[in-house]
């Protein structure tokens, strides 16, 4: 249901990726990534698991952003939450919802990102 809130008319494939961002100890934060097929289609496995993705997407597609839109919130923990980040379902946890845009408000991707409380400052 995020997805269809912030795609709004975009069409076709997408590219849906997940990464899990982790500590020595323990895991720190998920992210979900979903982008239209035309704005990932040179984009390498090594990409993805890069910590600095975004910059690297950029970069590979050639792509130029006009606008980020940030959505930060509290909500409560889902059971992907409770599975990713071994916190209980229903507690507390930051989630920030990211949507990359061209001139013309084309949607070029979407980002989610969960974080475990108390180790993201």
């Amino acid at each position: 249901p995020w997805a269809a809130t912030h795609l709004g008319d975009v069409t076709g494939k997408l590219l849906s990726a997940e990464r899990l961002d982790k500590s020595r100890t323990e895991n720190l934060a998920w992210d979900h990534a979903l982008i239209p097929e035309n704005f990932a289609d040179k984009l390498t496995r090594a990409d993805l698991n890069s910590l600095d993705f975004v910059d690297r997407w950029i970069s590979r597609q050639r792509i130029a952003i006009f606008e980020i839109r940030q959505q930060v919130s509290a909500v409560p923990a889902s059971s992907a939450d409770e599975e990713r980040l071994g916190i209980r379902k229903g507690a507390p946890i930051l989630q920030a919802i990211e949507t990359y845009l061209s001139t013309g408000n084309q949607v070029l991707g979407i980002f989610l990102s969960h974080y475990r409380p108390g180790r993201i400052e």
